[in-house]
């Protein structure tokens, strides 16, 4: 009887302790995981601002792709690259390939790359190079020294980083709003995984809406 009485009441205790890790520990561990997330998304918006607009792209050289008849409503990754040092050429090309391919899907971002005395013959180089030859969402543009300058302050670049395009190349990440919400190294792999993160919150609409079948009115 002695026994039995033990059993049962170590029986009671382990399934008081199951009973409240379902009540309580369970809801709790959730709580936490979610309030994880939540400070994560929340630091990441926080780190965006909207100090400056997207400017208008005039007095630029297409080179490659065509810009959509409306900018609204479309987000855009614009880089800044001064054509020269193949290292930082190769930082950007693997980052715009990355980027490319993560987000080649929707129909609401382009990729605009802004180059700096550039010509098509190096549009197509790299291009080939890197396998981002695609018109629909890649977007080359091309200026000289004074509007190439100009531009990127208007982006919000400062004096000492347009300095230094040609050794770091920046991309700047423009919401469905044109606001230019922050600008990226490209050289910098946490920046680059930031990107893709911030852009990811940010794109509108990533998957478009499915066609209605509309059945015809018997008569």
């Amino acid at each position: 009887m002695e026994n039995k009485a033990r059993n049962s009441k170590g029986r009671s205790i382990i399934q008081t302790i199951i009973l409240l890790f379902f009540l309580i520990g369970l809801p709790f561990g959730s709580y936490v995981y979610l309030k994880k997330g939540y400070d994560y998304h929340k630091t990441a918006l926080d780190e965006l601002n909207k100090d400056n607009s997207m400017p208008a792209l005039t007095g630029w050289q297409n080179l490659s792709g065509a810009l959509p008849d409306s900018m609204g409503g479309n987000m855009f990754i614009v880089g800044f690259v001064e054509p020269g040092d193949a290292t930082s050429e190769q930082a950007y090309g693997q980052a715009l390939q990355r980027l490319h391919n993560q987000f080649d899907v929707p129909a609401n971002i382009f990729f605009l790359t802004l180059l700096k005395d550039g010509d098509s013959t190096w549009v197509a180089n790299f291009q080939e190079d890197y396998q981002l030859d695609d018109p629909e969402q890649l977007v080359y543009l091309m200026a000289n020294e004074g509007r190439y300058s100009t531009t990127a302050q208007e982006f919000g670049l400062t004096e000492a980083e347009i300095n230094s395009l040609m050794a770091d190349p920046r991309m700047a990440m423009v919401d469905d709003s044109l606001y230019v919400r922050i600008i990226y190294q490209t050289k910098e792999e946490l920046q680059l995984k930031r990107l893709v993160e911030q852009t990811a919150m940010l794109l509108p609409n990533r998957r478009p809406n499915k066609p209605e079948l509309v059945r015809e009115t018997e008569k």
